[in-house]
């Protein structure tokens, strides 16, 4: 009865919209917004387009 069987585990990697930066931060993006968490705390939220939050985050991220 072979492949009746599911999958035990799904699948890994990263999923549509996000961008790893390193081990602890990514980058995830939806139509509208986007996201940068770090170690799981969202630390710079902001609109897709909106270029003052993206540099603001950017200057986050390098500072810390």
């Amino acid at each position: 009865m072979a492949g009746l069987q599911g999958e035990l585990f799904g699948k890994t990697g990263a999923q549509d919209g996000t961008v790893a930066v390193n081990g602890r931060c990514v980058v995830r993006s939806d139509e509208a917004h986007r996201v940068v968490p770090v170690a799981g705390m969202p630390v710079a939220p902001c609109a897709v387009g909106d270029r003052t939050a993206e540099a603001y985050a950017m200057v986050l991220l390098v500072a810390d």
